[in-house]
């Protein structure tokens, strides 16, 4: 793909005057930034290009396509689209989004997107054959919350706040799991004794578990596990929540804490034979740590610009493939788009913000849970665009 070049920008791709009546001037309410990025193999202009809004008033996606519906989104007139040269945009809203824009629980999510005007009638014509919709941002929607008890009753996995924020897309929002009810590291003879989820825990890796342990088979699980578990790997690859601990102390008799596992495993147990302690010695790369060369990265690598994405102040990641080791705060994703492995780096574990350095410019990607760095908003031209799904998980 291409970056839309300057002349195209300056005078014909996107209207640039501001969609805005005189109530709405002066300072806006909400303002974001991007880069227009055009795929090849879009159809000569006709008409004019504009930028838009759109609220969605259904969250789910059309059980056809696996496309939000936009049959009876409503677009937003209160925004103004700046183009900068050479391929910048500037998005100001200069008012919240009305009703009939929001959910009933005072939520609102509005897409992004760009389309060509062929009726002129200033707006999108949602069921213009063939589709008006020439682009969009691909990864990000805007959201709005009335107020803080809005916020806080968000079916999203994600915290919002009151007011507009730009979140990235798709979002969970499935029903919360109940937490798990199993006793992790009670005695037990069965399964039975530990749960409806929960398993007994009897010989593992040719080693007695004492009196049997209640742990949870951590990847078929469908209920939520406690936050302070530890996980254990056998020799096979299954993992295991068990019974979390910090200390020794905290273990029934036969038991010991192990500092890798973040668990409590037989004293009997060999530390060689956990999967998971043997693949994580000298596991020393600091995932997320700032670094200006992979000398300061341990056995990773210093990522400064890596696909596209500049790493303010630099970020130590850990490549799968050359990793003797399994690290405890990380979630390994596919960051190498030209390999054809599923998994090609380790990159920081987060579960909010507040794991990655946002002072310097990082966020916890809701969709990866990794810490990214904030990145502009893409607005992509195609011919072939599709609006982003805004949920998974949702019944």
């Amino acid at each position: 793909m291409d970056v839309l070049k300057a002349a195209v920008v300056a005078g014909t791709l996107i209207a640039c005057d501001p969609v805005v009546d005189g109530r709405y001037r002066g300072e806006p309410m909400f303002s974001f930034e991007g880069e227009l990025v055009q795929y090849e193999g879009l159809a000569a202009q006709e008409h004019e290009f504009r930028t838009t809004l759109l609220w969605l008033r259904e969250l789910k996606a059309d059980p056809v396509t696996q496309l939000p519906r936009l049959d009876d989104a409503v677009e937003q007139a209160s925004v103004s689209v700046e183009l900068r040269f050479p391929s910048t945009f500037r998005v100001d809203l200069f008012a919240p989004p009305v009703d009939e824009m929001l959910l009933p629980s005072g939520i609102g999510v509005a897409l992004v997107v760009v389309y060509e005007d062929r009726d002129a009638n200033g707006r999108l014509t949602p069921d213009a054959s063939p589709s008006e919709l020439v682009g969009g941002a691909p990864y990000e929607a805007l959201v709005y919350a009335v107020d803080e008890v809005a916020a806080r009753a968000a079916p999203f996995d994600e915290p919002i706040a009151a007011g507009f924020q730009l979140v990235r897309v798709p979002l969970f929002c499935g029903v919360a799991l109940a937490p798990c009810t199993t006793t992790l590291g009670a005695p037990c003879e069965d399964d039975g004794a530990c749960g409806p989820e929960g398993i007994c825990l009897l010989e593992l890796d040719g080693v007695t578990w004492p009196g049997g342990a209640c742990g949870l088979p951590f990847d078929a699980v469908t209920c939520e596990v406690p936050a302070d578990a530890g996980l254990y790997d056998d020799l096979s690859g299954a993992l295991y929540a068990i019974e979390g601990c910090e200390g020794d102390g905290e273990c029934r008799e036969g038991y010991r804490c192990d500092a890798t596992a973040g668990g409590c495993l037989p004293r009997d147990l060999p530390r060689f034979a956990s999967f998971k302690a043997e693949r994580a010695a000298g596991c020393d790369a600091p995932l997320g740590a700032p670094c200006a060369s992979d000398a300061a990265c341990g056995e990773g690598v210093c990522l400064l610009r890596s696909n596209g994405e500049s790493f303010p102040g630099g970020y130590c990641a850990l490549p799968v493939a050359s990793a003797s080791c399994t690290p405890r705060d990380g979630r390994a994703i596919a960051w190498d788009f030209t390999s054809d492995d599923a998994d090609t780096h380790w990159f920081r574990a987060c579960t909010s913000d507040a794991d990655c350095r946002t002072a310097e410019g990082y966020l916890c990607d809701a969709w990866l849970e990794v810490c990214l760095p904030t990145s502009p908003v893409a607005l992509e031209l195609g011919p072939d665009y599709r609006p982003p799904a805004i949920c998974y998980g949702a019944e």
